[in-house]
């Protein structure tokens, strides 16, 4: 069942070893700029809907956008949403303004080829602008997507998603 299946992701495993109540924005196939997939829109525009109590925030996002190099980078000052570094801009400074006392982070994407680091760079660039940690999963994260037997053991063999057990590892 799906919420079987959210029970076992990486955040269902944090939350519960932690005691916390987790609430998952996460859409899969999302940008975090405002591109649209299907109905929905970026992460961008979605986090004004999320809950006001929240007490950490957590931004795992940039996949899509950085996946073929599909969002425009944008420039370091931009406010454009619909380029990466002027959606990240308007992000930040969103969830900084919506929660100014809570605990906000920002997790990359991992290493799938060499669209992605410039996206990575990206993140951590405007993040330390507002002064939000990143835990920058190219050099943190110890999954080689390149590695065969890491892969058939912690992935669904799809190059993007882990499996349970590396919902684990990542947890």
């Amino acid at each position: 069942s799906l919420s079987d299946a959210a029970n076992k992701t990486w955040l269902a495993k944090l939350a519960n070893r932690n005691s916390m109540t987790r609430v998952n924005y996460g859409i899969n196939g999302t940008y975090l700029s405002n591109t649209l997939y299907g109905a929905h829109g970026g992460a961008v525009v979605r986090y004004t809907a999320m809950d006001n109590d929240a007490d950490y925030v957590l931004v795992f996002a940039g996949t899509n956008d950085a996946r073929n190099s599909a969002v425009p980078m944008g420039t370091n000052d931009s406010t454009d949403i619909t380029t990466f570094k002027g959606a990240l801009n308007v992000l930040c400074d969103g969830l900084i303004t919506k929660y100014p006392s809570k605990k906000i982070g920002f997790i990359t994407p991992y290493l799938r080829d060499s669209n992605y680091p410039p996206y990575v760079e990206a993140i951590e660039t405007i993040c330390a602008k507002y002064g939000i940690p990143v835990f920058n999963n190219i050099k943190n994260g110890g999954v080689c997507w390149t590695n065969t037997a890491q892969l058939s053991a912690i992935t669904l063999n799809d190059t993007y998603h882990l499996n349970e057990a590396g919902m684990d590892y990542a947890s």
